[in-house]
């Protein structure tokens, strides 16, 4: 594994390299849990092949965390979707402290980092890419946004 630092201040955070990472996700997320809870984001699709398993392994780590799956495809970058997931945060009680996993491609990437940059004004997220091209497009930067029917991410945050 290589660990690569992206240095800005305080929004400073580190890129995990290498094969074989989701195994040891929890470990490496471990020095960031301190009680709150986590919320992870992702598609129908990426839940059943990877997702319920990293809820069952951050649980029976110590973890607070809960799944929440959006549609696929670009129609989940929505505000109805956006609206949804802050709704589904307050009903756990989430606070700034929480932290959201986006678990999938592009869409859940940029869906989940809009939510994190918004909710209560801003709470930690962390990108967990699926698809190569969410690997280098759009996991690293912290470009996220949503669409409208205008135009697509014609609203976000870097």
């Amino acid at each position: 594994m290589k660990t690569i630092s992206i240095p800005l201040n305080k929004r400073s955070y580190p890129v995990w390299v290498g094969q074989g990472l989701f195994k040891i996700v929890t470990k490496l997320l471990k020095p960031m849990n301190s009680g709150n809870k986590w919320f992870i984001v992702t598609q129908d699709k990426i839940k059943t092949l990877y997702g319920d398993r990293l809820l069952q392994s951050l649980n029976n780590s110590g973890f607070n965390t809960k799944i929440v799956s959006i549609p696929t495809g670009e129609k989940a970058k929505s505000l109805k979707v956006f609206e949804n997931l802050h709704k589904q945060l307050l009903q756990i009680r989430c606070d700034r402290k929480s932290i959201l996993l986006a678990l999938g491609g592009g869409v859940v990437g940029d869906m989940a980092g809009f939510v994190a940059s918004t909710y209560m004004r801003g709470s930690k997220y962390i990108q967990i890419p699926t698809t190569l091209l969410a690997m280098i497009d759009s996991s690293i930067g912290g470009k996220t946004g949503i669409n409208l029917k205008q135009g697509k991410n014609l609203i976000g945050d870097y």
